[in-house]
Formats: structure tokens, C-alpha cells, sequence
């Protein structure tokens, strides 16, 4: 599961990598200088004191909307498209 982020920006092809969620933003935005995984460890959920400011809440939910609405307009494009050209 580590490799996630990096399976998932390999994988999407280019043309609509700017249409992806922003997982690696997602996650990102969940970690705090306190929180952050250390050389010994790949992941932030190591530590089970792991706690999240309502700061870090807002910016994921925020990060997250933006990824929704990206996909949502990407989707209805390519539907419009599929739908014009008998795809």
C-alpha cells in the first residue's frame, strides 16, 4: 500500500493526469512536521499518537472537493464526447 501514490502517477496515462485525484496532496495534507514518517518508517499512520488538526481537516476536504469536481468535469467531457462520437 506504500507504493500507492507512486503506482498511481505511473499508471494514469498523461493525458489525464490532470484530471487524477491528488493522492499524494491527499496524503500530504495529513501530515504534520510532528507526524511525518521517518527513515525507518514508509507510512504516517506508524505512530499511533497520530493526530489530526482540524487545519490538516479542512485542507484534505478541500484537496478532496477540488479532486471531486476535477473528475466530475473530466467524466461529463469524455461522456459529451462518447456521446458525439457513437463511442
Amino acid at each position: 500500500m506504500v507504493e500507492f501514490g507512486r503506482t498511481l502517477t505511473t499508471m494514469v496515462q498523461d493525458e489525464w493526469k490532470p484530471h487524477a485525484v491528488a493522492y499524494n496532496s491527499l496524503k500530504h495534507a495529513l501530515v504534520n512536521e510532528e507526524n511525518a514518517p521517518t527513515k525507518d518508517c514508509d507510512y504516517s499512520h506508524a505512530n499511533s499518537t497520530h493526530h489530526i488538526t482540524d487545519k490538516q481537516i479542512a485542507s484534505y476536504f478541500r484537496l478532496y472537493d477540488e479532486s471531486v469536481d476535477r473528475l466530475s468535469a473530466f467524466y461529463e467531457e469524455r461522456s459529451i464526447w462518447a456521446e458525439e462520437t457513437g463511442t
